[in-house]
């Protein structure tokens, strides 16, 4: 592999670890969305489309979306997946038939480590990934994900550590407000929960601390539970569709909370 994980200084110096959200699907609302990952920088995607062949490999989620593959293995498409159990990121280069045949011998589109092996790795909904553009064009490289949604009910588990969360379908609902989200807060500012949103124009992280009511009015004045800024504002934390977040828990124990999507 001829390409090192560049993420913006805040991911590494944070250290960044995920776990995945358990969930159960079943097809139901059919449906699609466009990401856009800026020339030669990255975006943090989230999978809340099922493409029900069982394994939501990333070979066949981004199968739709404009990857860039190159036979000399100089600015393919590069995606990052975190694995939990080895605390380090996969990384996979995309390659056509042809270019993969040239590169690694191996004759098969898809995604490839650094030892030439396909590796169609599982994303399945309710997870996330990186993907980094070096396509050398003034144009953003377009990810397109289809797929289903189902009425379901996703259980999210919050551990201690860093953990990437995605909601389970491509709503955008208030994280406190709408899916009662309880963290671990201090008084002091200290062991709060943590959150890290990826912000493609600034190719960086909107940082947040939440806080308890009374640990809010505490610290910054302010009787309202949920996230705050680093000047003491509350902010209603909404992800996108496609948009999934990291939250730091630095001490107590795993919590849990719901995130529920039901057609009308």
């Amino acid at each position: 592999m001829k390409k090192t994980l560049l993420i913006a200084a805040a991911a590494l110096a944070a250290g960044i670890i995920s776990t995945q959200a358990s969930s159960v699907y079943s097809q139901n609302i059919v449906g699609y969305m466009n990401l856009q990952v800026p020339t030669n920088g990255f975006n943090q995607v989230a999978n809340q489309l099922d493409i029900g062949d069982g394994t939501n490999g990333i070979t066949e989620v981004l199968n739709g979306s404009a990857l860039v593959s190159d036979p000399n293995g100089v600015n393919n498409t590069v995606a990052y997946i975190w694995q939990y159990g080895s605390q380090g990121y996969l990384t996979l280069q995309y390659y056509t038939a042809s270019d993969a045949l040239a590169w690694w011998g191996v004759n098969k589109a898809g995604f490839y480590d650094g030892n030439g092996n396909y590796n169609d790795a599982p994303v399945p909904p309710g997870s996330s990934f990186f993907v980094q553009n070096y396509a050398n064009t003034s144009s953003n490289l377009t990810l397109t994900l289809t797929g289903s949604i189902a009425n379901q009910t996703n259980i999210v588990t919050i551990a201690p550590g860093f953990q990437t969360v995605a909601y389970g379908a491509p709503v955008a609902t208030s994280l406190v407000l709408s899916n009662n989200y309880v963290g671990v807060s201090d008084a002091n500012g200290i062991n709060n929960d943590v959150l890290y949103s990826w912000v493609p124009s600034m190719q960086g992280f909107l940082t947040l601390q939440y806080y308890t009511a009374s640990d809010a009015l505490a610290w910054w004045g302010v009787n309202q539970v949920g996230f705050y800024d680093g000047n003491g504002s509350p902010v209603n934390y909404t992800p996108n569709a496609g948009q999934p977040f990291f939250i730091q828990r630095l001490t107590g124990a795993t919590t849990y909370f719901t995130n529920s999507f039901s057609s009308q």
